[in-house]
């Protein structure tokens, strides 16, 4: 018997879609969650020996703010996690936690960046704008102070500052030094594919980084109210910086 209620069609090789919708997992997906997903499908994988298994995600079962949608169409083109057109098997579970889940599933998930060349560059991706467990947000402060640090250690390596065009009260207050800004969310990911260095806080983009099969030299800050089970892919493989919401540490 396989692991999952869909086990018994994903056995027969023919059928290798599931349909995911948004009760599955408790409502619609963020970038993190995509991520998860990815991870929870890698998983699938190996179970039930097939390699073959891919969801299909539409778009309502994604975030409708932020980059949901294009962040799930970047790791179809760079993954094959994900299927172009439906199945015809759904997802037998709802409201499954993918991060409590990952105690289980472990950390399989790897997005291929090995065709691109690693360039002398910092990409820095702050956190201001968390919706919910808001003690993850960089404050200006620690911010200022990660561009600092890493604008002197790579002396001689670009640094971006990777960050949405509406925040404009966060970025009109950081020292930017030598840095510069970049608004593209697409142009965003690619440095994430390419740089030598990533230096980002507690959410998707930092998830993309820590499972690239070639990648950067990671810098994680985490606030110290962050819970394990969303912490970066192989995050005891990571440089992790843990800071206080009273005071900065880096």
């Amino acid at each position: 018997m396989g692991l999952f209620p869909v086990q018994n069609i994903l056995m027969e090789r023919f059928l290798m879609v599931i349909n995911i919708q948004k009760k599955d997992f408790g409502g619609r997906l963020r970038n993190g969650d995509i991520l998860g997903v990815c991870n929870f499908i890698e998983y699938m994988r190996i179970k039930e020996n097939n390699p073959d298994i891919k969801f299909y995600l539409e778009d309502d079962g994604i975030e409708q703010k932020g980059f949901g949608v294009k962040f799930r169409d970047f790791l179809k083109k760079h993954s094959d996690y994900f299927s172009d057109v439906p199945g015809e098997s759904y997802f037998q579970f709802e409201r499954l936690n993918l991060w409590d889940f990952r105690s289980i599933t472990k950390d399989n998930v790897k997005i291929d960046n090995s065709s691109y060349t690693k360039k002398n560059k910092v990409c820095i991706f702050p956190l201001f704008d968390a919706p919910y467990n808001v003690y993850r947000n960089w404050n200006i402060p620690l911010a200022n102070d990660i561009i600092k640090k890493y604008s002197e250690l790579y002396s001689d390596y670009d640094i971006v500052i990777c960050i949405a065009k509406n925040l404009e009260e966060y970025y009109n207050n950081l020292e930017l030094g030598r840095a510069i800004l970049s608004f593209d969310f697409d142009d965003n990911l690619m440095h994430i594919l390419d740089s030598r260095v990533f230096v980002g806080g507690a959410t998707g983009t930092s998830l993309l980084a820590s499972c690239l099969t070639n990648p950067a030299d990671n810098y994680f800050f985490y606030s110290a109210q962050d819970i394990f089970q969303t912490f970066p892919f192989d995050f005891q493989k990571q440089n992790m910086i843990m800071y206080s919401n009273y005071g900065c540490v880096v």
